[in-house]
This record gives structure tokens, C-alpha cells and sequence, in this order.
């Protein structure tokens, strides 16, 4: 004969399930009190640097210009006039900078402010030093005239003093 099989029997009266109150609100407590400390933090992750854009942006423009110039075989120049900087008419190349950024560039043979970054046929350029700033920050940069890379410069090297 077959045995019955074990099923759990349906009792009125079942343990408790689910959480208590105190339970929900120590949760709820605890996710608030991460929340307002780690806020902040996420707040400012997500706010854009405007020294950092500018100078992405400005390397982004030269790099253009270079390639087309090289590319072209022809001798091309990133113009600013303040706040814009273009490269040559018809060739697309444009960069506002932030509302507030200020941007400074000069040669580093001679030492003298430079509108125009001229770029020829090979990629080549004088080399440039750019200081980029919006109220205390501040972002130095010297780009190479041969290879066009953008890197800061030597604590001290002659050249980086105040602009």
C-alpha cells in the first residue's frame, strides 16, 4: 500500500512574514543618511569643469587644424579672437570656449602673445605655452611645435611665470 505523500499542512495559523515597522524605518534611515552624505560628491562628478572643457576642447581644434594642414599640404592657422577660435574659413573648424574661461597663448621663442597658432605644411608649429583660467582655477599647458602634443610643463622651466 502507498504511503501518503508529506505535504505541509494548511494550518489557520501561519508564522509571521514580512518585516516590522521598525525594520522599514531603520532601512529607510539608512538610505537617507547615505544619501545626504554621498549627494555632494555626485552633485560635483557631474558638474562640468570648465578650465578641463576648454582645454579639451582648444587640444581638439589644434589637432584639426593639424591634421588638415598636414592633410591639405598647406599652411593653416587656428585664429582666435577672445573667446572663438577658428581655423581656416570653409573648413569647419570652431571652438567657443565656456562662458568666464580666459585664454592666453604665447610663443616660447619669443616669449609674445599670439592670436594666430600657424601651422604648416608638415604639422609644424612654434612651440606654444597656454594658460587657461576661470577664477582661481587654472590649467598650463605647452603644446610641442613638432609633434603637436599638449603636455604641462616642467615646475620652474623658463617661461612659465605668471602670463
Amino acid at each position: 500500500m502507498a504511503q501518503p505523500a508529506d505535504r505541509p499542512s494548511l494550518s489557520r495559523h501561519r508564522g509571521p512574514s514580512g518585516y516590522t515597522l521598525v525594520e522599514l524605518l531603520a532601512v529607510v534611515l539608512i538610505l537617507g543618511m547615505l544619501t545626504v552624505l554621498a549627494g555632494p560628491i555626485l552633485v560635483r562628478r557631474l558638474q562640468v569643469d570648465p578650465v578641463a572643457a576648454a582645454s579639451e576642447g582648444l587640444r581638439q581644434a589644434q589637432a584639426e587644424v593639424r591634421r588638415l594642414a598636414v592633410g591639405s599640404g598647406a599652411r593653416l592657422s587656428l585664429r582666435s579672437d577672445g573667446l572663438e577660435w577658428r581655423g581656416p574659413a570653409g573648413l569647419g573648424v570652431a571652438y567657443h570656449c565656456p562662458d568666464g574661461v580666459a585664454v592666453q597663448w604665447r610663443g616660447l621663442a619669443p616669449a609674445l602673445p599670439m592670436a594666430d597658432l600657424v601651422i604648416d605644411a608638415r604639422g609644424r608649429s612654434g612651440d606654444v605655452l597656454v594658460t587657461i583660467s576661470k577664477g582661481p582655477a587654472r590649467a598650463t599647458w605647452v603644446i610641442s611645435g613638432l609633434s603637436g602634443a599638449w603636455f604641462a610643463p616642467a615646475v620652474g622651466a623658463a617661461g612659465t611665470g605668471p602670463l
